[in-house]
């Protein structure tokens, strides 16, 4: 099994002197892809058999709308009581660029 890819260099359409018209695909093992594929598979179980169903992004069977759904709820009853309301949001896009890699290893 090796974890070395063969990149091919495929011509769309188009002027064959612009780069933008050409794309590549990378051939792998079967060997490599299987192992790969059940490494995935037992992490994706694992990992959401551990996340609390808070964490709807990016999980299958779970939707970020029902989040919008709920604080728009909580904003309505909020206005309807008149109780001061305070939401704060976080973008974690970019957090780990910021962070030593080592760090996230050895946690």
């Amino acid at each position: 099994m090796t974890d070395k890819a063969k990149i091919i260099i495929i011509y769309k359409k188009g002027d064959p002197g612009d780069i933008k018209n050409y794309r590549t695909i990378s051939l792998l093992s079967h060997s490599y892809k299987l192992f790969t594929r059940l490494l995935q598979k037992r992490m994706e179980r694992i990992l959401d058999e551990n996340q609390s169903r808070d964490q709807a992004g990016f999980r299958k069977g779970y939707s970020t709308t029902d989040h919008i759904y709920i604080l728009n709820q909580v904003i309505e009853k909020s206005n309807e009581y008149n109780l001061p309301l305070c939401a704060g949001f976080i973008d974690y896009e970019k957090a780990f660029n910021s962070v030593e890699h080592f760090a996230i290893f050895d946690a």
